[in-house]
């Protein structure tokens, strides 16, 4: 339904029920309410995501190639799936029904730490650290650290995939082009020897 309709105020209990072809009140033995069904497509999607970024960089041995692979599925995973690609760092996915309340909790503990292992979602960032450091054991990155070279290159991912999605009428550069480049600056990568 989200990705239908681009919204999660689309989420009721009665919409839901409706959809699958049970009683509203079945719902409530799996589900409290609307924002748990949302919790649970967030962390179904990051699922998602992940496997989607594992299949792009499978069976690549080059971790500079591997480290673009990974990058080209993340923003191609986020052209395919834009509405639900918008929930998963949406700053209040709650339904309208309760806004008024907190917020999704998105930790994966109740009593998780700080870091960004205890998010849901943490694998896929994870993976792009990991790519982003196995690239600089090889020199293929300059990095000097991973894990600020890849918030730089996801911060960079996030807004490249919500621009195109909410300007598709900006005349944007060559695709391969424009990602090459903004993906070789901000890894920092040497040039691909020939």
């Amino acid at each position: 339904m989200i990705e239908e309709t681009g919204s999660a105020e689309e989420v009721t209990l009665r919409a839901v029920a409706r959809r699958v072809g049970i009683a509203a009140q079945s719902i409530y033995g799996h589900f409290a309410g609307p924002e748990q069904i949302v919790r649970a497509v967030i962390a179904e999607t990051f699922e998602e995501f992940l496997r989607h970024l594992q299949a792009a960089r499978a069976g690549i041995d080059d971790p500079r190639a591997r480290l673009l692979a990974a990058c080209q599925g993340y923003l191609t995973f986020g052209a395919e799936h834009p509405n639900l690609y918008a929930l998963l760092f949406a700053r209040n996915p709650a339904p309208q029904g309760v806004r008024g309340k907190q917020a999704p909790d998105l930790r994966l503990h109740e009593n998780g730490g700080e870091g960004v292992d205890r998010l849901i979602g943490a694998e896929s960032f994870e993976l792009l650290v990991h790519d982003v450091a196995a690239a600089t054991a090889v020199g293929a990155s300059q990095s000097k650290d991973p894990f600020v070279t890849a918030t730089a290159i996801w911060v960079a991912l996030h807004g490249l995939v919500l621009l195109r999605a909410d300007a598709p009428q900006f005349p944007w550069p060559d695709r391969t082009q424009l990602e090459d480049a903004l993906l070789g600056r901000l890894a920092l990568l040497e040039p691909n020897p020939v």
